[in-house]
């Protein structure tokens, strides 16, 4: 099994600036949006066996819908393609130390 790279303080910044600017990621950056539900009680992906890739986890308040930048909803994995994925009892989560940068 070969683990995926780490994401780069670079490449996390482009991907909150095409959120925030509402653009297009450069093709050099690929990413997938996965909505969870507003009713989910933590924000975690649905526990399926994912491709290696770059996630955005994304929940919306309370009683408010998801708005996904209108230059980003061909990223959003819809919920038909997310029945299709196999589920995965694993789970497991990045470095968290006191050495994390804030963005």
């Amino acid at each position: 099994m070969e683990l995926s790279r780490c994401l780069s303080r670079d490449e996390a910044k482009s991907i909150f600036d095409c959120i925030h600017s509402n653009i297009s990621p450069p093709n050099s950056l690929l990413f997938r949006i996965i909505v969870v539900p507003n009713d989910a009680l933590k924000l975690s992906p649905p526990a399926f066996a994912y491709e290696d890739g770059i996630y955005v986890v994304v929940r919306a308040e309370k009683k408010k819908p998801v708005e996904i930048p209108s230059n980003l909803t061909d990223l959003v994995l819809p919920d038909s393609e997310l029945a299709l994925k196999p589920s995965c009892q694993w789970s497991i989560s990045g470095p968290q130390n006191s050495r994390s940068h804030r963005m």
